[in-house]
């Protein structure tokens, strides 16, 4: 396989074209040409879902001082990946929030890299360098990390690993081994700045050293010290902030140490099918089962044992290559494969951008087995340039259509509820964003398509509920509110969205119970209080009525509330209470509030309560409006 003699080493002059040459700079150039051909539909793309808390709503990349923030405050972004949100502020900084810079910056960090996995396996020795190359800034799984904004952090981060990787290996022979051995340190230092999955370098450098001399050598590991003890210190850091700040916790990440196994099983096989076998690639995965008493995991061991055995049994005929680069393979996906909690793992336990680090070593195994076949070798010159060619345009085809998924918002996550019915999460922002444009049936169907798959989501019941008084279905809001109250009796906006769908559904004794207990939850919310008020005060059901609370209620809020909502509702408990002089004077200063505050503000409801007063009658709310079909 690799001979680890670099670029030099004798053999076919295709196969041996020094990527550093003007030829191998030219033939690079010519691979970012096809890059940016593949990646035409992210260039015209828009940002879509988590750009947002990434860039166009994270006040640090807006904010010209907000690169100081980035540095020193670790909670400023989601993840302390302080590079890659630099280079986020400072496109934002120069182009504003126009998504074709953000992309043009990534399209070109991901040919960047894929022209260094050339320059790498080339001082390695590897014949199949550039065909690894082509493969890796083609291939459509790489199109997620490359096409969504967000995911700038794998193309930086890769740039910087694949430097480190070969000043560390050209310090072999290079002139200065201890200044390239001090760059390879700060290139892995500026890639873990950018994301810290690349932690597990310093595993790869060690395989790599074993391969290419057929022992660990000691100034070998004691060179790798520095890079162990930094990487270790970065990724304690980000599990940590996984943990506490993303929100990487509580029951839907309490797996125990089975169900950890059983998904790191299934991830080791998961990848590699995607990587070889690029069908039916998704945004959002469904998730697969975490028990042993599925077969899933023991067909996954089945696999990774029978690998592991050939690779041993063959390592003297094939040499030690193929198990140092599976071992990097599993180096590099082990933080996605579970064992530390991960936010996304909520929504699924696999995602394409997870292994745009781990596919090199799997892509460089193929392309150099490909390369040395005899069949190959057979072939003409030409016929090998026409299978090269075609697998660039199939590789850029689906490349192409993955691309085009991160479009926009709608699209993708249309495209993941369809690829995957149970993508939940999709279901759940569709549905918000479907509410927000007065599609309330489609956000309705949305909300049922997430609760069949997330029973016990308390807000999606919420949700639902809301979408539900907006259709006028009150007996169906009512039951999704109470369902959201059930499974989280502290949160006071379930059980007073409750308590308003009741009373709307003319449920006034029910509501006055809900409002109560509402209240008791959030003593200083004066939209409770004033509910409640306006239900004791107005409401028809003598049982209900209490005119001197309602009062006490509406004094005490108006101290929170806008002037004109309190003044109503006191009005009204005035009015109860028998003071209609008082509750016209003050239904007159709600009117003049209120048109005060915003002068198109509707105050017919105001006057029509005022009139009433006036007439000597306290104000009847009617409640229990028919239901809308």
């Amino acid at each position: 396989m690799l001979t680890g003699e670099g670029p030099r080493a004798t053999g076919p002059a295709s196969a041996r074209l020094d990527p550093l040459s003007r030829r191998g700079i030219l033939r690079g150039l010519l691979l970012a040409v096809l890059v940016v051909l593949a990646y035409v539909p992210a260039l015209r793309g828009a940002f879509v879902w988590d750009d947002d808390a990434n860039v166009t709503a994270n006040p640090v990349i807006a904010s010209p001082r907000g690169i100081f923030r980035i540095w020193s405050d670790v909670h400023s972004t989601q993840q302390f990946y302080p590079l890659t949100h630099s280079s986020f502020w400072l496109t934002y900084q120069l182009f504003g929030p126009r998504p074709l810079p953000f992309h043009v910056t990534n399209v070109a960090l991901h040919a960047l890299s894929a022209w260094l996995v050339v320059v790498v396996l080339s001082e390695l020795g590897a014949r199949g360098a550039w065909l690894c190359g082509m493969i890796f800034a083609l291939h459509p799984v790489h199109a997620e990390s490359v096409a969504w904004i967000t995911e700038r952090k794998n193309c930086l981060s890769l740039v910087f690993a694949l430097l480190s990787v070969y000043l560390f290996v050209l310090r072999e022979r290079g002139r200065s081994p201890s200044k390239l051995l001090a760059g390879s340190l700060l290139a892995f230092v500026l890639a873990l700045l950018s994301k810290t999955a690349v932690a597990p370098l310093p595993a790869v450098l060690l395989l790599v050293g074993i391969a290419r001399h057929g022992r660990l050598r000691r100034q070998d590991a004691l060179a790798l010290v520095p890079f162990v003890l930094l990487g270790a210190a970065f990724a304690g850091v980000t599990a940590w902030l996984e943990t506490r700040h993303v929100g990487a916790h509580g029951a839907e990440f309490s797996w125990g140490a089975s169900e950890r196994i059983a998904i790191a099983l299934r991830g080791l096989t998961f990848y590699p099918e995607k990587l070889f076998a690029p069908a039916g690639l998704m945004f959002l995965y469904p998730r697969w089962d975490t028990s042993f008493a599925h077969p899933g995991p023991w067909i996954s061991m089945v696999v990774v044992a029978t690998a592991a055995a050939l690779l041993l049994a063959t390592r003297k005929r094939l040499g030690p290559w193929p198990l140092a680069l599976a071992g990097a393979y599993v180096a590099l996906i082990v933080p996605a494969l579970g064992f530390v909690n991960l936010y996304f793992m909520r929504y699924g336990f696999a995602q394409n951008h997870f292994q745009y680090f781990a596919s090199i070593p799997l892509l460089a195994l193929a392309s150099e087995a490909i390369v040395r076949s005899g069949a190959i070798g057979r072939l003409s010159k030409a016929a090998r340039g026409a299978l090269v060619a075609g697998t660039a345009a199939v590789l850029s085809l689906l490349t192409f259509g993955e691309a085009s998924a991160f479009s926009d918002n709608r699209t993708l996550l249309t495209r993941a509820l369809a690829d995957n019915p149970d993508a939940w999460m999709a279901a759940h922002n569709l549905a918000e964003e479907a509410e927000a444009e007065g599609r309330h049936e489609e956000a309705l169907r949305l909300f049922t398509q997430e609760l069949r798959v997330r029973p016990v989501a308390p807000a999606s019941f919420n949700d639902r509920g809301v979408v539900e008084t907006r259709l006028g279905l009150w007996d169906a809001s009512i039951a999704d509110f109470a369902a959201a109250h059930r499974i989280d009796p502290a949160d006071a906006s379930f059980v007073h969205n409750l308590a308003m769908a009741e009373e709307r559904a003319g449920h006034d004794a029910a509501a006055r119970e809900h409002y109560e207990q509402a209240l008791a939850l959030r003593p200083d919310a004066a939209k409770i209080a004033l509910g409640l008020a306006w239900l004791l005060a107005t409401s028809e059901d003598d049982r209900v009525r209490d005119g001197a609370r309602a009062l006490r209620l509406a004094e005490t809020a108006a101290q929170r509330e806008p002037r004109a909502s309190a003044l109503d509702v006191e009005a009204a408990a005035h009015a109860e209470l028998g003071d209609f002089a008082a509750a016209v004077r003050l239904e007159d200063e709600a009117v003049a509030a209120a048109q005060s505050a915003r002068p198109s503000r509707p105050i017919a409801p105001l006057v029509r309560h005022a009139a009433a007063y006036r007439a000597g009658l306290p104000y009847r709310e009617h409640h229990g409006a028919p239901e809308r079909r």
